[in-house]
Order: C-alpha cells, then sequence, then structure tokens
C-alpha cells in the first residue's frame, strides 16, 4: 500500500463485488473523532465511465482498499473545488459527513443510483 497523499492520483481495489475505481485526491482535512478525511474526485477505472467531483473518505476507508499510484486521468477541478467548498462549510458547522466504505462501493451505488433515475447533486 501506498501513502495517500494530495494531489496523487490512484486506483482502490474493488469491494464487495464492486468494480476498482480510481481516485484523486484533492484535500486531506483533520476532523476530530473521525482522524484524516480525504476529499477525492472518483472515476470508475475504463474509458466512458463518469466521475464523481466530490466525495470525502475515512482515511481507513481509503487505506484498507490498498490504494496504488497510477497515471492521472481527466478530472473537473473546478467542480471539486466547487463540491469541496460546500462540503467544508458543513465542516465547519460540524455537520459534514463522510464515507466509511471503500471507495468502489461509494461509486457503485451511486452509479446504481443515477441509472434508476434518482436526482442527485454528483
Amino acid at each position: 500500500m501506498s501513502v495517500i497523499e494530495v494531489g496523487g492520483h490512484y486506483l482502490c481495489a474493488g469491494a464487495l463485488g464492486y468494480d476498482p475505481v480510481r481516485i484523486w485526491v484533492g484535500r486531506i482535512d483533520r476532523i476530530e473523532g473521525a482522524g484524516d478525511v480525504a476529499s477525492v474526485t472518483l472515476k470508475g477505472d475504463g474509458a466512458g465511465l463518469r466521475s464523481v467531483p466530490h466525495v470525502a473518505f475515512q482515511m481507513a476507508a481509503l487505506s484498507a482498499s490498498a490504494p496504488e499510484p497510477v497515471d492521472g486521468f481527466p478530472k473537473n477541478t473546478a467542480a471539486f473545488d466547487e463540491s469541496y467548498a460546500a462540503w467544508r462549510e458543513l465542516l465547519i458547522a460540524g455537520t459534514a459527513e463522510y464515507m466509511t466504505i471503500s471507495p468502489s462501493e461509494a461509486y457503485g451505488r451511486a452509479m446504481d443510483k443515477i441509472s434508476e433515475g434518482a436526482r442527485h447533486d454528483f
């Protein structure tokens, strides 16, 4: 396993029947009671797969997915910055949430909901 760093691109192993995903780490915040929380962009590991501009993960969830450094992928940094800023406001207010599941499971669930036609702010 590699050290997860801001600006890094990683391939995270699949979990619970979900495919591996790529992440780009945009920020890492320290949250009391949770430790480090990484804000990432998620992307399916394949051509033409969607990306999710911002998802926050407890570092333990990321580390458990055995992230390995990979080449970068195109991302919408403006969408990440906007979503991160909104999440950061919630963090300051004490109501921000973060994932404790694997990135592959989070991505798979998001894509399942999108394919079901659910409305999301991704």
